[in-house]
């Protein structure tokens, strides 16, 4: 499932984090094309089995995420 997504400051890349595999994708905004994707902070974490990736914010340059 989609946990949440937001584009960065110039509207080019969408990110989307992804509920199923824990991983957040970034995408080019005019075509959908996937760019890329990494795990989400919780990754590398004992309680990661129980780590959701949620949230997601673009704020000065940087992309910010939620893992509850």
């Amino acid at each position: 499932g989609l946990g949440d997504i937001d584009l960065d400051d110039s509207g080019g890349e969408l990110f989307a984090s992804n509920l199923a595999d824990g991983r957040i994708y970034r995408l080019a905004a005019a075509d959908g094309r996937v760019l890329g994707s990494f795990v989400n902070g919780g990754a590398a974490t004992e309680w990661r089995r129980n780590a959701r990736l949620f949230g997601l914010a673009w704020h000065e340059g940087m992309l910010f995420h939620g893992v509850v």
